[in-house]
């Protein structure tokens, strides 16, 4: 009995090494190990559904071959936007194989590059794809009524001011300095009102308001007074385009020689700064 049964076994295990396909609706095994012919040939319709113990979506594979993973109506070729599962990131990894080995639309993580970075295939070469940060976009109001003196130091710097805006922290309200990121061009634009007061002509009778971009040049909208003004509020505006280094830095000052000290108005909204990274 146990010669039978040792006898049997053994005829098993040679059955399925000599013909190891598996047919499922199909009585073909010669296409594949598995050959599964679906009931159907639409999106809706599913040739393998995989689920866990929660029945919760781990595979699905459609008749119209969308592949899902945690996603149970996959509408593209692969689909990972589940709405029950948080972690859906999509893991790349990296290749020896030449772009055209790869051909057109591959694409790899290259971790041999500065920083690495994802790269694809034009079926030629690998092309990296440019990471395109954020630009530098500043709005900022000032309502602290700061003061200037008539003939005092050259250009001092408007400070405290208040940010409405700042997309990458770039500007330090209380100094009034702005810090580039990133070399390149940025727009400058200033407008500010004083409070009401008087005016001394006189050949060098003048309000100026300037963007100093220190080495990269300062540009500056300087107002002149003829003739005497009493009891009416001092307006002046600039607008400007510097080239900022990296780290390079950007102030509003202001110098007067009007005969009396000059003051800001307090209403926020007539003092304003805009800068933006072109």
């Amino acid at each position: 009995m146990k010669r039978l049964v040792c006898s049997f076994i053994i005829v098993i295990i040679i059955a399925f090494n000599i013909n190891a396909q598996i047919g499922i609706n199909t009585e073909d095994i010669s296409a594949a190990t598995i050959n599964i012919v679906s009931q159907g040939n639409t999106s809706t319709t599913k040739t393998i559904k995989i689920t866990d113990s929660n029945n919760m979506n781990i595979l699905t594979l459609t008749d119209e071959g969308n592949l899902g993973l945690g996603i149970d109506n996959p509408s593209t070729k692969i689909d990972l936007r589940s709405t029950s599962r948080i972690d859906n990131a999509i893991g790349i990894g990296y290749t020896t194989m030449t772009a055209s080995d790869a051909m057109a639309g591959a694409i790899r993580y290259n971790p041999l590059i500065t920083n690495g970075a994802i790269q694809y295939s034009d079926g030629n070469k690998w092309i990296t794809l440019q990471n395109q940060p954020p630009k530098a976009l500043v709005i900022a109001q000032n309502s602290t009524q700061q003061s200037f003196i008539n003939l005092g130091t050259a250009g001092v710097p408007i400070t405290n001011w208040t940010k409405t805006f700042d997309q990458n922290n770039d500007f330090n309200a209380a100094t009034g300095i702005f810090t580039a990121r990133r070399s390149g061009i940025y727009s400058v634009s200033s407008s500010l009102v004083f409070k009401i007061g008087n005016i001394t002509a006189g050949p060098t009778s003048q309000v100026e308001l300037s963007h100093d971009g220190g080495a990269s040049a300062t540009a500056s909208t300087l107002v002149g007074y003829t003739s005497s003004v009493n009891g009416v509020p001092l307006t002046i505006s600039c607008k400007s385009f510097h080239y900022l280094a990296q780290n390079g830095t950007l102030k509003i000052t202001i110098y007067q020689s009007t005969g009396y000290t000059q003051a800001l108005s307090g209403d926020k909204t007539q003092n304003t700064l805009t800068i933006s990274e072109m």
